[in-house]
């Protein structure tokens, strides 16, 4: 043998192992203690505003209350003199409980004023504009308690995305869920975090269409029996929410299981069968498209500004466009009504992360994934300026984030899979490492801000949440340690990806060759 064939012989094994990252994988009682964080994560977002905060609670609380149709409903009606049903009786704090909005200075003190049992009329109700499966499946949980309602459905939807989003994550190949625990963090912080935990069925919308991304991503790279059944049923639940919420993210439904099936096109042979499956999810999208008006709400909402040149929106929309993508991460907009601005911090931290995920994912780019991945940018660019140029809007009227949030969260994890998709992307620690200490900073202080406009007013600046409190619930825990507990549940949940990873083995140096003397 030569000194050359010797060399290689000797440093193929350690290159073979240099190049290769070892998937972790973590234990029953690993798993326990992230899906216990997950839940006191999004709990503590759910206690961490009053009745009314997310954008159009007014509505959205009255169409749970009375769903839709109206005379059916059980709830006294608002009739004119026609006998034309306008809307319906619901309680005070249902209606009224939006005191406080628009103006980060007040607190939710407000409310205090408002009685469970005093009914006032509420025509700004669903009457068809929004697809009604939501609101009546909330109103399952509607009682004479209207504080303790609204709490409970804000963690039945936390339960929710926790179920869907960690099945999931573990029904992919083990050696992909790094990436998609990354990105699914990476996407929900802070925006989603706060919608999630809300009555807004917004919350739906991202739950859904990112559990539909997950489900056909699973079923159609799944071999065993149960883990195709399994991500069978979450693709065809996930459908189910993701339609029931806005008629929005029923379009979305079939943008995503559209570009998916394009993204596993190399391996259709293996799971054409699946595809009565796929058909699911656009279906119910198309269904819930169909059914609803919400997509001439937006329109119809404000009055046309027919004044303003087309033109000119146009142009100034293109150069203010990705102040849209930039509001999903705290940057430029606010939280709950757009009244809550967020530190520079949470908007650096946050986009720093998405931003790092997606150079990560462009630096393992092939054709098929680069058209897919465009695709679906061209299709957030398009619902945001279709939307805007609707109504001759600029950028910051009538179109908000949190409208394309659901498809940036599948952009990124789309980033995030692999040339290959047997072979996914994979972060070293230090990139893990970073990932968790920068969203655990964003979510944190955003959940720290969120509960100081709401306790005193963003006017009072301090550190202590538990001193000069204006609102607070009237039980549980004050407020410091719902904060504590809940940023805290986060920064564990956050090192997911840190966990699912462990570092590249080192190879060891070859022994040297030593020659026979001549």
């Amino acid at each position: 043998m030569t000194v050359d064939e010797t060399r290689r012989g000797a440093l193929t094994p350690f290159r073979q192992v240099r190049e290769r990252v070892v998937s972790a994988r973590v234990g029953p009682w690993t798993v326990t203690v992230l899906l216990l964080c997950a839940l006191l994560a999004g709990g503590a977002w759910a206690l961490a505003s009053p009745l009314g905060a997310s954008p159009d609670d007014d509505f959205h609380q009255a169409s749970i209350w009375c769903p839709s149709p109206l005379n059916t409903s059980g709830c006294q009606l608002v009739v004119d003199s026609d006998g034309a049903i306008k809307g319906a009786y619901v309680p005070q704090p249902v209606a009224l409980s939006v005191c406080y909005a628009l103006n980060k200075d007040i607190s939710g003190s407000c409310l205090r004023d408002l009685s469970d049992e005093q009914l006032v009329p509420k025509e700004h109700i669903n009457q068809g504009a929004y697809p009604g499966g939501y609101y009546r499946f909330m109103h399952l949980f509607v009682t004479s308690n209207v504080t303790l309602s609204v709490i409970m459905m804000r963690m039945v939807n936390v339960l929710l995305a926790v179920g869907l989003l960690a099945s999931g994550i573990w029904l992919l190949p083990a050696a992909a869920r790094q990436g998609q625990s990354a990105a699914i963090l990476s996407g929900l912080v802070p925006l989603g975090m706060f919608l999630i935990a809300s009555v807004n069925p917004s919350s739906w919308a991202v739950s859904g269409v990112v559990a539909v991304w997950l489900g056909v991503h699973a079923l159609l790279q799944a071999r065993e029996r149960w883990r195709i059944r399994a991500a069978a049923t979450l693709t065809i639940v996930g459908g189910i929410v993701g339609a029931s919420a806005r008629a929005d993210s029923g379009a979305f439904l079939v943008v995503v299981v559209g570009l998916t099936a394009v993204l596993h096109w190399r391996t259709v042979g293996s799971w054409w069968r699946r595809i009565p499956i796929l058909v699911v999810p656009p279906l119910l999208g198309v269904w819930s498209y169909v059914a609803s008006s919400q997509r001439s709400a937006i329109s119809e909402s404000w009055a046309p500004l027919q004044a303003r040149d087309r033109m000119v929106v146009l142009f100034k929309d293109l150069q203010e466009l990705p102040s849209l993508v930039m509001g999903v991460f705290g940057q430029t907009w606010g939280l709950g009504w757009l009244d809550t601005p967020m530190p520079a911090v949470v908007g650096s931290s946050a986009l720093f992360v998405a931003g790092g995920l997606v150079m990560v994912g462009l630096s393992r780019m092939n054709g098929l994934k680069g058209l897919v991945t465009a695709a679906l940018m061209m299709t957030i660019m398009a619902v945001a300026l279709l939307g805007l140029l609707a109504s001759n809007y600029y950028v910051g009227e009538g179109i908000q984030p949190r409208y394309l949030l659901p498809l940036i969260v599948v952009l990124l994890a789309m980033m995030m899979t692999g040339r290959e998709l047997h072979s996914p992307l994979h972060l070293a620690q230090a990139q893990t490492t970073m990932i968790g200490l920068a969203l655990a900073a964003a979510n944190g202080l955003a959940l720290f801000t969120n509960m100081r406009r709401y306790i005193t007013g963003l006017d009072v600046v301090s550190p202590y949440l538990n001193r000069h409190v204006e609102w607070w619930w009237s039980f549980g825990l004050p407020p410091a340690q719902v904060f504590l507990i809940g940023s805290a549940a986060f920064a564990v949940l956050a090192f997911t990806p840190w966990l699912l990873t462990r570092p590249r083995p080192q190879a060891p140096e070859p022994a040297p060759i030593r020659q026979k003397p001549a």
